[in-house]
């Protein structure tokens, strides 16, 4: 009976944008998931012939279970509280200041997408190779963040007011909603998936954490959203993939013909979902290749992407290796200009092997445990905190697909821009800042 009580206790209280329980559910969905539908006998187009490679399958675990110890365990969350506060990260906004901040960074990130339209790089099969080899193209992924933050201001502002009975809270809410559907309406017609849920997912995180939603609705919204975006995405890229599913070949005129039809846009949804976060086969594949251990040169690179800009240091190498291993693997046909990345664990398996997996698992399990104590927990879950912790949970979970090194580099460079933002928001008074107050 306790540990009923016990158990339920622990799934009303189930934190699900806790950086840990994320990677952990997230882990299983692009690396677990498939490989249970084929088990079950579930194929979808394009994985008709695809096998699971059990080998691989159980390097991925022990990775999983060597993530857990180091993200769970006592000791990480004990150097977490002996960190120094010297940032200032649980002071109390100046809302007067917010305002002006936010209309800053909002024309700043509005900038941005202008630039972007005009110089021929708004969607991913646009090039402009004039624009994207300037030395100053390089900056645009770090700016682009802007118009995230701006988000996050005026949504924390909203829920901040309303908290309070404060009537500038109508205000703001139509500030935060109008930079949420500007978002929304710029990103759609861009074709990328991704950057159509990552308004959505800010919106689910602040909420959590400053008003009320529970993570049963957080799963649902999340889903949903992914079942719409990722097969129209798919047939916004490539129209004719509706002819594939049998889609636009004639009206719907009978029950059967609208039967029909449902199951083809059923299995477009499946196919579109899975083969966008379905990272078992590139892990697989790696395992596969067997190629000689790298011995870390390529996570070196974590210095060069930190180094100057481009515009500055003018020979800056290339480190972005995706392309060369989409290529080599096989999981690009030669003639597409794409890149492939190798994931977390694949990373770590190509430089290390096996020991790779297990001590780099582990150190990434600490390190993600290290900033979820310091920005949300030790911060009381402050307003920076937060705006920081979300920035940076979305590049960590996406992240998680791709190379280590220019990931966590840009991670640093959010870090210190996200920090500049945050000096000019708080109150100069040396306050505590608490959530509930």
């Amino acid at each position: 009976m306790k540990i009923a009580v016990w158990l339920k206790n622990k799934v009303k209280s189930f934190d699900f944008f806790e950086l840990g329980n994320s990677v952990i559910l997230y882990y299983f969905f692009i690396f677990y998931f498939t490989s249970i539908l084929f088990f079950f006998g579930v194929r979808g187009f394009l994985w008709e012939n695809s096998v699971v490679y059990y080998k691989a399958l159980f390097y991925l675990t022990l990775g999983l279970i060597f993530f857990a110890i180091g993200y769970y365990n006592r000791q990480t969350s004990s150097i977490a509280g002996r960190l120094p506060k010297f940032l200032k990260l649980d002071s109390e906004w100046d809302f007067k200041k917010a305002f002006w901040v936010f209309g800053v960074v909002f024309v700043l990130g509005l900038g941005i997408k202008i630039l972007r339209i005009f110089g021929g790089v708004y969607s991913y099969w646009q090039q402009n190779p004039w624009f994207q080899n300037s030395p100053f193209y390089s900056l645009l992924g770090i700016f682009d963040w802007l118009s995230y933050v701006a988000l996050i201001i005026a949504f924390t502002s909203y829920f901040y007011f309303k908290k309070n009975n404060d009537a500038r809270y109508r205000l703001w809410q139509k500030i935060a909603w109008g930079t949420f559907i500007l978002e929304m309406v710029y990103t759609l017609p861009s074709c990328n998936r991704t950057s159509v849920i990552m308004p959505i997912i800010l919106y689910l995180i602040l909420k959590s954490y400053f008003s009320r939603v529970t993570w049963q609705q957080i799963v649902i919204i999340i889903l949903g959203a992914i079942i719409v975006v990722f097969p129209l995405g798919n047939a916004c890229r490539s129209p004719e993939i509706l002819r594939h599913y049998s889609l636009a070949e004639r009206p719907i005129e009978n029950i059967e013909n609208s039967l029909t039809y449902a199951k083809n846009a059923g299995n477009l949804t499946f196919d579109s979902i899975f083969s966008r976060i379905d990272q078992f086969t590139v892990f697989s594949r790696i395992v596969e290749m067997d190629e000689p251990l790298l011995y870390g040169k390529p996570l070196l690179n974590f210095f060069i992407s930190l180094g100057p800009p481009r515009f500055i240091w003018t020979n800056k190498p290339i480190i972005s290796g995706g392309g060369d291993f989409g290529h080599r693997s096989g999981l690009l046909a030669p003639s597409v200009k794409s890149t492939v990345g190798v994931t977390i664990v694949g990373d770590w398996y190509m430089n290390f092997g096996v020991l790779g997996i297990i001590f780099g698992m582990f150190f990434m399990g600490m390190l993600f445990r290290l900033i979820y104590e310091y920005l949300i927990k030790r911060t009381g879950i402050s307003f920076s905190g937060v705006m920081i912790y979300s920035i940076l949970w979305l590049n960590i979970i996406k992240g998680m697909e791709d190379w280590i090194a220019p990931v966590y580099a840009g991670l640093v460079k959010i870090f210190i821009l996200l920090l500049i933002i945050h000096y000019f928001l708080i109150k100069r008074k040396n306050e505590n800042f608490t959530h509930s107050s």
